[in-house]
């Protein structure tokens, strides 16, 4: 379990890097709109969630200047309603993200021999004169940029989440309930998460070269 909430983190601070980069590149906010069928799965992602945790929708958004959004009521359900909502796209995301993946077969592993692995597969295996595996890359490094939640999600979650981590402290520290059975799930992930950390890598090198790029054309 802890290494997949090492791996989340590290891909959260990812998206949000390549985010910050992009913004402050000639792109500037534009740059989601190339990242569009991202953008749309992700606010999706939250409706679809409002609709499962009962929270009424009052109005969707894809490409504000600030990202997109949406603004609903308050869910029926509580403490996990908002959290569920927040982290939907993540969720989506990763499942979409791991069939892609799948399709052009990268590794999972995120040493120094499966990055040249999977540089080897992208250019060598990936027949780019077929616009399916044009249309899989394209989607995957669109999904990668923008599963992540925003600042106003994590914003949303703060209180659930501290209010969670008490409570299951709690369980574990005093009573006999053992969540150790939950293990397969996160040692399930935990590739799925290389994958997408590999993908973001690369973004995060792309997004550094523009924002790079801006700034000498501005100095």
């Amino acid at each position: 379990m802890i290494n997949f909430l090492i791996l989340t983190l590290i891909l959260l601070v990812l998206a949000y890097l390549i985010n910050y980069f992009l913004v402050r590149s000639f792109f500037g906010y534009k740059w989601r709109f190339f990242v569009a069928p991202g953008v749309i799965i992700h606010e999706l992602s939250h409706a679809f969630a409002c609709l499962i945790c009962g929270a009424k929708i009052v109005k969707i958004s894809f490409f504000d200047k600030e990202g997109g959004s949406v603004h609903h009521q308050k869910p029926i359900i509580p403490i996990f309603g908002p959290i569920f909502i927040s982290i939907a796209p993540l969720v989506v995301s990763i499942l979409i993200f791991y069939f892609l993946a799948q399709y052009i077969k990268l590794e999972s592993s995120l040493n120094l021999t499966a990055i040249v692995s999977n540089f080897k597969m992208i250019f060598s295996v990936v027949n780019f004169s077929h616009w399916q595996n044009l249309l899989v890359v394209y989607l995957l490094l669109s999904i990668a940029v923008t599963m992540t939640p925003s600042r106003q999600d994590l914003l949303n979650i703060t209180i659930p989440i501290i209010f969670l981590s008490v409570l299951f402290y709690l369980l574990i520290s005093f009573t006999s309930i053992n969540f150790s059975y939950l293990n397969f799930i996160f040692i399930g992930l935990s590739p799925i998460l290389n994958i997408v950390i590999f993908i973001l890598f690369e973004c995060l090198l792309v997004s550094l070269i523009f924002y790079g790029l801006t700034k000498m054309s501005t100095s």
